[in-house]
């Protein structure tokens, strides 16, 4: 499991591997408002797994 180039995880089972890496990003995008994809890459395509748009202003504002 990979955040850019650099290695989060080695080893995992595919199912760990795909909780780790949702957690990872929902974490990442509360701490920073970020906008966040989440995606198995494998050799033929990448698979979305998940996504969170950038927080606005309107939407901090309301949480």
């Amino acid at each position: 499991m990979r955040q850019g180039a650099t290695c989060l995880a080695d080893a995992l089972a595919l199912a760990s591997a795909i909780k780790h890496a949702r957690k990872l990003g929902r974490d990442y995008h509360e701490r920073t408002g970020s906008e966040v994809t989440v995606e198995l890459v494998i050799p033929e395509k990448s698979l979305l797994l998940e996504q969170h748009p950038p927080r606005t202003f309107e939407a901090t504002a309301a949480a």
